[in-house]
């Protein structure tokens, strides 16, 4: 599969745990101190494809509750547990440091009651306070990363990660991660609110964890929008394909506009167009404004290694199947006069754009903005 499928559709990173992430899919038969020479040569062809590794240190400690009966809930809450886990992450961290150079520690702690895999914040803090020792003693030059929390949509699980964003464990660590959006849109009740103010938990998210002494890097995981076909038809967050698309751009753009990685579980057209734009692409410190009669403009600007711009733009209410779009102009300020183009990310085609200069700004009239990320492209 990864040969003939997922290579050559340009993957960069994957997150990977071969203990299983969740505890129906662990195989308890197997110890948790073996790795298959089959798993050895998935992990070599992976590296040799250009692909970094996020390892994450699942461990169901098969060999104490064999087939998970009697596992604790919550987690490493003994001595016992705890010493046990840290000889497992020595025994990854060591079998794969040649090759891995980034370890998660757990998989969405937070989530209260899913055993065996909940852990107490207050126990995760001290967990992690043990653990990046150990990740740095075998492999010193290590991205450790902490959270991994569940759909942010539940305030239990935001609580829990703003309650870790204020520990005397951030200086320690390099990236924090979350999981921000499944089928999430402005399309569905439940998830509304949630959309339209998830910029501001983000925001929320970096003055917490830098006021507390982390200066790493953000990660949203596991972000997605199902189709029938992958979730079931009467599910009320299954969208068609070209909707998901949809969805898939906004919250792609989303995150990098706010200079946070974002990790998709799946893969279509738009994800693969946005890989190779944005490519090496920076959030940039752009003033843009959009003159248009749509009051849910969404805009993201970036800079290029080439020494260009790219603006991102889109309406972001209800996605639909076919929009035809809100007429704008667009001024960006400070970037000069140069050529413009204007990039369809959902159809794949680039046309150029008729703009001009004005007092060192770049103004472009009748601009169709729809909804899904319209790309100007600016400059080389």
């Amino acid at each position: 599969t990864y040969d003939h499928e997922v290579y050559p559709r340009g993957v960069k990173q994957a997150r990977i745990a071969i203990t299983g992430m969740e505890p129906e899919l662990v195989d308890w038969s197997r110890s948790e101190f073996e790795i298959h020479p089959g798993q050895d040569a998935l992990i070599d062809r992976l590296v040799e494809n250009g692909v970094d590794i996020t390892y994450v240190l699942m461990f169901w400690d098969r060999e104490t509750w064999p087939g998970g009966e009697g596992a604790p809930c919550a987690r490493f809450r003994t001595k016992g547990e705890v010493k046990r886990y840290l000889e497992f992450v020595r025994f990854i961290v060591g079998h794969f440091k040649d090759r891995i150079d980034e370890y998660e520690i757990w998989n969405e702690p937070d989530i209260e009651g899913y055993c065996p895999k909940y852990i107490r914040v207050n126990d995760y803090v001290r967990l992690v306070k043990r653990v990046v020792p150990v990740i740095k003693a075998e492999h010193p030059d290590a991205r450790v990363v902490v959270g991994g929390v569940s759909s942010m949509l539940y305030p239990a699980a935001r609580d829990w990660l703003f309650d870790l964003l204020e520990s005397d464990a951030m200086p320690l660590v390099d990236v924090v991660s979350w999981h921000p959006m499944y089928g999430t849109s402005p399309a569905v009740k439940q998830t509304r609110t949630y959309y339209q103010r998830y910029p501001s938990i983000v925001r929320r998210i970096k003055r917490r964890a830098e006021a507390n002494g982390f200066d790493g890097a953000y990660r949203a995981n596991e972000m997605g929008w199902a189709t029938p076909w992958t979730m079931g038809g009467g599910h009320p967050r299954a969208y068609s394909p070209t909707v998901a698309a949809k969805y898939y751009g906004r919250g792609i753009l989303l995150h990098l506009g706010m200079d946070i990685a974002a990790g998709v579980p799946g893969d279509n057209h738009v994800i693969r167009n946005l890989a190779t734009l944005m490519a090496g692409a920076e959030p940039a410190d752009v003033d843009v404004v959009v003159r248009t009669k749509a009051n849910d403009v969404a805009s993201y600007a970036f800079s290029t290694p080439e020494g260009g711009h790219l603006v991102a733009l889109w309406t972001d209410g209800i996605a639909v199947e076919s929009d035809p779009g809100k007429k704008a102009g667009v001024t960006i300020a400070g970037v000069g006069a140069g050529s413009a183009a204007g990039i369809d990310i959902l159809h794949g085609y680039e046309q150029p754009l008729v703009a001009e200069d004005s007092d060192g700004s770049l103004m472009i009239r009748g601009l169709l903005i729809k909804d899904y990320p319209t790309i100007i492209r600016i400059g080389p």
